[in-house]
């Protein structure tokens, strides 16, 4: 009788510990999806119309996932409307010659980028001329793109 009850209980043993990693299992790839979920793609930017737009730097900000630029745009009637530009990792921007002090609140810039396809004043960036007149890529650009 004995015999048997240990047989039972090492079923339900197995069974249990089945469950349970039929859970870590599904908890990591839950995870794995919440990771790659958040990194969003450019879809949001329309990159069939290149779009330009010169402003004073509001923030420049420097940090993981991604870098940003806030620029504030006046128009003809002098209307000011503020402008995020969104750009690549630190590691590429930093292989590509940026560095934490490339850009300064207060400095006037002129970038080229794909406008945020719902309208918002949002863009990707292409590429950015300093005040120096110093040209930086926002990726890179192969030859003749």
């Amino acid at each position: 009788m004995w015999s048997t009850n240990a047989s039972a209980c090492r079923v339900q043993m197995l069974g249990c510990r089945q469950r349970l990693q039929a859970r870590i299992a599904l908890l990591l790839w839950c995870l794995c999806g919440i990771s790659a979920s958040a990194h969003h793609s450019t879809l949001a930017y329309d990159g069939t119309k290149p779009t330009v737009i010169s402003g004073v730097v509001a923030a420049f900000n420097w940090r993981y996932p991604h870098t940003s630029i806030v620029i504030d745009v006046s128009d003809s009637g002098g209307t000011v409307t503020r402008w995020t530009i969104e750009s690549e990792s630190l590691q590429l921007l930093s292989r590509l010659g940026w560095s934490k002090s490339s850009i300064r609140p207060g400095d006037r810039i002129r970038v080229t980028g794909a406008r945020a396809r719902d309208g918002a004043p949002a863009m990707r960036c292409r590429t950015i001329d300093l005040p120096d007149g110093t040209s930086l890529s926002c990726f890179p650009i192969k030859e003749g793109s």
